[in-house]
């Protein structure tokens, strides 16, 4: 019994560590909202190559385009920002928008889903989180 509660203890505290670096659904729509509302609609159909009404439909195709992270690639990501030593960095990942390129609104990095894919090397994935950060801390530092 008190194994059982050793390993239940370990597989708790890796997940948490985890928690730190991927944000919630609510500070994602957050970004997403605060976002949106910088730009006229007209530009963000061309980010996204669809004709939508509005920017209640560019939210909606903004977070349904959020995917789950695998638990690989969350270590994999897990282990670049703590060798980076990035601070207060979150990690979304996504599917076809802003042209499938990574990108930053607020302080989350989002990864096209493609970046996991096998045939691209960590070295790649490590870069383009370092190339992102680098928007991040030139907007905070503004």
């Amino acid at each position: 019994m008190f194994i059982i509660l050793i390993i239940f203890i370990i597989l708790i505290h890796k997940h948490r560590k985890y928690k730190n670096i991927f944000p919630s659904k609510t500070s994602i729509k957050e970004c997403i909202d605060k976002y949106l509302n910088t730009l006229y609609t007209s530009q963000l159909q061309k980010k996204v190559g669809k004709n939508l009404k509005d920017n209640g439909s560019l939210k909606e195709l903004y977070i349904t385009s959020l995917q789950k992270f695998e638990n690989s690639e969350k270590k994999k990501l897990y282990k670049i920002s703590k060798k980076l030593k990035l601070e207060n960095v979150k990690f979304v990942k996504t599917e076809g928008i802003e042209f499938n390129f990574p990108f930053t609104l607020c302080n989350i990095i989002f990864l096209p889903s493609w970046k996991f894919n096998g045939n691209v090397r960590s070295e790649s994935l490590e870069s383009t989180v370092i190339h992102e950060y680098i928007h991040i801390l030139q907007r905070r530092d503004q």
